[in-house]
């Protein structure tokens, strides 16, 4: 899986969400991100703020999915352990040539 790899920095109102995943590298990544990792439930299990290109998040206990976001921005959002997170469908932008 490639996630933000070889992608530009991102705007406030982008991210990425992978699920399934408890666990992610920012290898050949070339900014920092926030990475929010979620149960089942969609509660806030981590939060890890600012993750610098070479890093690794190792496996979070109890995550299922792993929320990628502009770095400071769940600060911003007031994110919080134990948080619920809605998830809404939102413009996925162009896709293909």
């Amino acid at each position: 899986m490639r996630g933000l790899l070889g992608t530009g920095n991102l705007r406030e109102d982008q991210g990425l969400w992978i699920l399934p995943g408890n666990s992610i590298h920012t290898f050949f990544m070339n900014y920092a991100i926030d990475c929010v990792f979620l149960d089942r439930q969609r509660a806030v299990r981590s939060i890890h703020s600012n993750v610098h290109p070479w890093r690794i998040v190792w496996p979070q206990w109890r995550a299922l999915s792993v929320i990628e976001m502009k770095a400071g921005r769940a600060k911003e959002l007031n994110i919080h352990v134990g948080d619920q997170l809605r998830m809404q469908a939102g413009d996925a932008g162009h896709a293909g040539p």
